[in-house]
């Protein structure tokens, strides 16, 4: 298929807004970071991010504090995280 860098956002343009998004591939901190930062403009207001191995390293809870997700839980080394893209514009610095 191709490198995530390349075949995440050719799949993301142009979609309608995303209701959930679950990552579940490499558990890097740096490809889980940028796979939540390439989702997160196009995620809907009250979507969820779900993340799987989300206790591998702090990628999650970070990016959770970070655009100041409404909730983020991890449980059983899984996480959830609601998305209010009205308080972020989908935006993260």
């Amino acid at each position: 298929m191709g490198p995530f860098k390349v075949i995440l956002p050719n799949l993301l343009k142009g979609a309608p807004p995303i209701d959930i998004f679950s990552h579940d591939s490499s558990h890097t901190y740096e490809h889980m970071k940028l796979e939540f930062e390439l989702a997160l403009p196009h995620l809907s207001s009250g979507a969820f991010l779900l993340a799987d191995d989300a206790t591998r390293n702090t990628a999650f809870p970070e990016f959770a504090a970070k655009i100041g997700g409404v909730r983020a839980n991890t449980i059983r080394g899984g996480a959830v995280l609601r998305i209010n893209n009205s308080g972020t514009n989908g935006n993260v610095s």
